[in-house]
């Protein structure tokens, strides 16, 4: 019985066993799923935001952006009018950058002012590279 043990092993267990080391041995060649941008944006900081204006609407001088008296002291006193970028489009940037958290009690009290059709913080998201799958994705959006 040395070295035939399997066998008298029925047939629907060795199957089973093959497959069961297949298995293991798939799941050590798959890596761990990314991190979801909701995990990751807890640590992130944020130094920007991204604001829409309506039509016709300025976006204020430099050191006091159209919509900031609608923030709290000292955050408005952190506030500049950044860049355009297109379509009624700006960014505010913030001298200091903050939490996650910060940025979206700042663009709440943003949105308060009427002439603000929405605005976000500046964050990027990312697309993790799958090779589990053979795709070939790596790409970021800002």
């Amino acid at each position: 019985m040395q070295g035939k043990w399997y066998r008298e092993l029925p047939r629907a267990f060795l199957l089973m066993l093959i497959v069961f080391g297949f298995l293991l041995t798939m799941l050590t060649l798959v890596p761990p799923p990314a991190k979801s941008t909701t995990e990751s944006s807890s640590r992130e900081r944020v130094s920007a935001l991204i604001v829409r204006y309506a039509e016709g609407v300025h976006p204020g001088s430099l050191s006091s952006p159209t919509g900031s008296k609608f923030v709290s002291q000292p955050q408005r006193s952190w506030m500049r009018v950044g860049e355009s970028l297109g379509e009624r489009m700006f960014t505010i940037r913030l001298t200091r950058s903050v939490s996650q958290a910060v940025a979206r009690n700042l663009c709440k009290q943003l949105s308060k002012d009427r002439r603000i059709l929405w605005v976000e913080p500046d964050s990027s998201a990312s697309i993790a590279r799958n090779r589990a799958l053979g795709a070939n994705i790596d790409m970021e959006f800002l």
